[in-house]
């Protein structure tokens, strides 16, 4: 019976109208479980509540966000359901998933509607209209719309763009020299690697094996059947971050040239290895679910997430697997229940979706993670972040921020609706115009002092604080984001002042203040710094950042939400 009323609930998928919306929030707060369920009962449908297990509860709410882009979306209104209790059928790049939302245990946001906005490709699309591109043929046109394919995650439409701009021949300026510098990185990716860096040395230390693209060498710990698919994933992964970054420079006429050897990274799969090896790299910083070892230039990856909000999907999502659940396929349209299991379609609806809330979350994880510590192990071995220097903590971060693709952050609820480099980021432009509305933020002659003497990110450690973390890697990005935009040889010398630093020493905000003043000509003839001109050049970096717009308006909201949230919750 409930394998009839599963091809019931499929056939109403067919017959009702799609709602006209690109994409959904979806918000699971994991402190609840579902309270509805529906059993069979005579050959009929029965609607009956389900007992309320209290995992944390509302006052403790434990809630990740995931952004779905789908292609149709259908109401499932002939099915007798509680009251606040929805069923919608999603088709998206997965597959098909029966989404069940009651409002407080999986809610639609932000106030419960989906999100109706151009794709990233439609958007795309616009851009080559507004630049008139099939009339107004320039080279600065097709340079214009390469940097937004490549900067928006549209590899192959911007290697197609850069086809179009160097047809059109470009004789000087921007155009001329980024045709230059990408031909260059063309064959300077070309070639070929036979060594690993220094980095394999620990492949002995997790007893792992070894997978290998042009660039990377992989070293991994799981002898799980599906264990090469996921090394050669995240290869693949780091391979295209590494391409993105190089073009990206490219893009502003600088040709870096190509590691001469295989960098090395760890892909660990087991949360309490993982553990083991960050404490024997003294807990450097975690930023999405891996962290980058200074001294041996490695980047330890997790398989698995590691922030608190994700552990109770997992567990909810091993519950699931135990019971009989084949969530790797359930999302296929050719799925069906097995025979030797009994579910009601509420069940089956509640499995689809977590197995898809489980989907983006992975996908998330290895995008935000690859893009930030792939990016910063590429700054290392370029020379940019010099790997031997006690480096200040802003750039340390800031720098790979710029390139990476932010994981969802639980404290303001922001996420990647598609990925990105170099592009304003999903997370902290956000919470920098939430700020910016409250009037939260500091004069910037005071902030862009509390930057560069790391004073943001010393409060944040000394108060165990994420609130303040999530404030030092703000103002970071946003700084940092302002100097590759506006002032990028100021940034390139900039490390080229720290690595002429003493190596292995800690020195204090005003060394590093005096490094800057030099990279950025800031410096008076008796090497003090000149106040006037970095007050100055702090209000340029607020008027950039505050006139450079957020991707999705619906986060601004949310994110202001949640700071409202928060004021009213005791610490």
């Amino acid at each position: 019976m409930t394998r009839s009323m599963f091809a019931w609930l499929a056939f109403l998928g067919v017959a009702v109208g799609s709602a006209q919306a690109n994409y959904f929030m979806i918000k699971v707060n994991m402190g609840l479980r579902p309270n509805v369920k529906v059993e069979n009962a005579g050959g009929n449908v029965e609607v009956k509540p389900l007992k309320e297990t209290d995992m944390g509860g509302p006052e403790k709410p434990l809630t990740v966000v995931v952004f779905v882009e789908y292609t149709k979306a259908t109401p499932i209104t002939n099915f007798p359901l509680p009251a606040g209790v929805h069923l919608t059928e999603l088709q998206h790049k997965w597959g098909r998933t029966y989404l069940l939302t009651d409002g407080q245990h999986v809610q639609i946001g932000p106030e419960g509607k989906p999100i109706v906005r151009p794709t990233v490709f439609q958007r795309y699309e616009t851009k080559r209209k507004d630049l008139n591109i099939f009339k107004n043929k320039s080279p600065q046109n097709y340079l214009d719309l390469a940097e937004y394919a490549l900067t928006n995650g549209l590899f192959p439409q911007f290697q197609a763009d850069m086809t179009d701009l160097i047809k059109s021949e470009p004789k000087d300026g921007p155009p001329a020299a980024a045709v230059k510098a990408y031909k260059q990185v063309q064959e300077n990716l070309k070639q070929s690697l036979s060594r690993d860096d220094v980095g394999i040395d620990w492949k002995d230390q997790v007893s792992g094996k070894v997978d290998r693209s042009e660039h990377y060498a992989l070293i991994y710990d799981s002898k799980s059947p599906a264990a090469n698919i996921e090394a050669r994933n995240r290869l693949n992964r780091l391979e295209r971050n590494l391409e993105t970054f190089y073009y990206w420079w490219a893009l502003k006429g600088k040709a870096l040239p190509a590691p001469d050897r295989r960098l090395v990274a760890v892909l660990i799969e087991e949360p309490a290895n993982f553990k083991i090896n960050h404490r024997a790299f003294d807990s450097v910083p975690l930023v999405a679910d891996g962290f980058y070892a200074r001294r041996d230039n490695l980047v330890v990856l997790s398989t698995n997430r590691v922030d608190g909000p994700s552990d109770p999907v997992y567990r909810r999502i091993t519950e699931l697997i135990q019971g009989g659940w084949d969530l790797k396929n359930i999302m296929s349209p050719k799925w069906t229940l097995p025979r030797t299991m009994k579910a009601s379609p509420i069940e089956i609806a509640y499995a689809q979706t977590m197995a898809l809330v489980k989907k983006c979350l992975d996908e998330e994880s290895e995008i935000a993670t690859t893009s930030h510590q792939g990016s910063r192990q590429l700054l290392a071995a370029l020379g940019m972040l010099p790997r031997g220097v006690e480096m200040p903590e802003w750039i340390q971060f800031g720098w790979p921020a710029f390139f990476e693709t932010p994981k969802f952050d639980p404290l303001i609820h922001t996420g990647a609706f598609w990925p990105t480099t170099g592009a304003p980021s999903w997370t902290y432009l956000v919470q920098w115009k939430v700020w910016e509305q409250e009037k939260q933020l500091e004069e910037p002659e005071k902030a862009i002092r509390n930057v560069l003497q790391d004073t943001y990110f010393d409060r944040a450690k000394a108060e165990n604080d994420d609130v303040l973390l999530l404030k030092a890697r703000t103002m970071a990005w946003s700084f940092t984001y302002y100097l590759m935009e506006r002032q990028l040889d100021g940034l390139l010398r900039y490390g080229e002042e720290l690595a002429k630093l003493p190596r292995d020493l800690e020195f204090d905000g005003d060394i590093h203040l005096a490094c800057f003043a030099r990279a950025f000509n800031m410096a008076r003839p008796d090497g003090t710094l000149d106040d006037a001109k970095l007050d100055a050049l702090a209000r340029e970096w607020y008027k950039f950042i505050a006139i450079t717009p957020v991707q999705m308006p619906e986060l601004l909201q949310e994110a202001s939400r949640q700071l409202r949230d928060r004021k009213d919750r005791p610490r």
